[in-house]
């Protein structure tokens, strides 16, 4: 499936996912199980695919951080990140590091690792299946686990910039006074 229109470069492709019924029930259970759990293991400023956190939230936050530091002339700088590839890159042994830090079983993690490991993707050409593709990174389009994997490995993400935060590589922005100075 093209992301862009005309396009001839493979890499503009999106892999078509074709997930066995199994892996799909399989996966269902499993993610329901991870949401339940997220809340307690990602960090505050994270607000998407975590029960009882919107993502709309962090957006409305944001723009308004951005409104405020326009209206008071205070310098300051956002910094927005291009994760549309972010996917393809996930490297499943730091997956499996960061679950194995945020206390997730071992059998847990053999779980999501063999999700992860039977990935296997078919070239077509005109329709017919040329070949198959052993994957050894990044996350399935479509996966109901890929969404909250992702969001696991992004809060790494979050608590590196916290970390430098709080060894004064910058300042953060006050959101509110019960938001604990969060920086965006």
């Amino acid at each position: 499936m093209p992301k862009k229109t005309r396009t001839r470069r493979i890499s503009y492709h999106r892999p078509i996912s074709l997930i066995t019924s199994l892996y799909k029930i399989i996966a269902k259970v499993l993610s329901r199980r991870l949401r339940k759990v997220l809340q307690d293991t990602i960090f505050l400023t994270q607000g998407v695919f975590v029960e009882r956190r919107q993502i709309l939230d962090v957006v409305l936050i944001a723009n308004e951080l951005v409104d405020e530091k326009r209206r008071s002339r205070e310098e300051g700088v956002v910094f927005k990140i291009n994760f549309e590839k972010a996917y393809d890159h996930v490297d499943w042994g730091i997956l499996d590091h960061v679950l194995e830090r945020k206390s997730f079983s071992s059998k847990w993690r053999s779980w999501m690792r063999r999700c992860l490991y039977l990935t296997t993707f078919a070239i077509l050409v005109n329709g017919n299946a040329k070949g198959w593709v052993k994957a050894y990174r990044g996350l399935r389009q479509g996966d109901p686990l890929s969404s909250f994997l992702f969001t696991i490995v992004v809060d790494v993400l979050s608590k590196l910039v916290v970390i430098a935060k709080e060894k004064g590589l910058f300042e953060g922005f006050l959101v509110s006074v019960k938001a604990n100075n969060r920086s965006k």
